[in-house]
């Protein structure tokens, strides 16, 4: 029964849901869920040859974060996200995420073409207060 504690909850093809949800707690942990996010950019370096102390502290962040990611997929995923980080975005942890969310959350489009469809599945009866929040319901869970 041990085990089960110690085995950690690898993404499949069936589970980025529960996932996601467990890997923004995790991120959080580590102060790094803002930069895979993408809340928090890169530091603009003025030399490359000079880093400072913020870039040098978001690379280590950001390289935390892809462990931590790396370390919940099974294999299908590390092979699919080895296939496409290119060399520059290796070690980061929000390219890592940016693939995996468009991968299984689709990108804007997706998300207003679904929102769309919801709000034009609203019924309108009764009061138009129980309309507005039929619709802010729903604009809620989008």
């Amino acid at each position: 029964m041990s085990n089960s504690c110690n085995t950690p909850l690898l993404l499949n093809d069936s589970n980025y849901s529960t996932w996601s949800f467990l890997m923004v707690a995790k991120l959080s942990k580590y102060d790094a869920l803002d930069v895979v996010l993408g809340n928090i950019k890169k530091p603009k370096l003025e030399d490359p040859e000079k880093p400072t102390k913020e870039s040098l502290a978001y690379e280590e962040v950001n390289r935390l974060a892809y462990i931590e990611i790396i370390e919940h997929l099974d294999n299908n995923h590390l092979a699919y996200v080895s296939q496409v980080l290119v060399d520059e975005t290796s070690f980061c942890g929000f390219s890592v995420w940016q693939i995996l969310k468009k991968k299984y959350a689709g990108d804007d489009y997706v998300a207003k073409d679904l929102a769309l469809k919801k709000f034009l599945d609203l019924d309108y009866h009764g009061s138009t207060t129980d309309f507005i929040a039929e619709a802010r319901f729903h604009q809620d869970r989008s």
